[in-house]
């Protein structure tokens, strides 16, 4: 499992309506779907609003999706990971999805996630200590 990001800049979840993101962390990024970590236990068949945040791009994706399957953290109390599969994406849309993870494997980004680990020794820890 890869952390990808912290989901305050990539990643945004809106459950019900609400103005309030949900995701704490993106872990895994496909084109037909997406993991994050949560605090908020949805429930499955929930929909939701999605919307990913592609700086580097200067871009935005913006979907409904419906949630797969909740688990809970096994390392975090009260946390969540939660599945989610895109609805209904259009070519451009999973073009675009398709260039993200492709820049997230590049040894471009892998360089620049080694230096902010080296910079931030609890790097990897600090992704999971979020407070909403």
């Amino acid at each position: 499992m890869v952390l990808v990001e912290e989901a305050s800049g990539l990643f945004k979840v809106f459950f019900n309506g609400s103005k309030k993101n949900v995701a704490l962390a993106v872990v895994d990024l496909s084109e037909g779907g997406a993991r994050f970590i949560t605090r908020a236990k949805l429930k499955m068949g929930s929909k939701v609003n999605v919307k990913i945040n592609v700086r580097l791009f200067s871009d935005s994706i913006e979907t409904l999706g419906t949630v797969c399957w909740v688990a809970e953290h096994a390392q975090r109390f009260g946390h969540y990971y939660v599945a989610v599969s895109f609805d209904k994406l259009d070519p451009v849309r999973v073009r675009k999805i398709s260039s993200i993870r492709e820049y997230l494997q590049s040894p471009e980004y892998k360089q620049k996630e080694e230096t902010r680990k080296r910079q931030r020794p609890d790097y990897d820890t600090k992704l999971l200590e979020y407070d909403l």
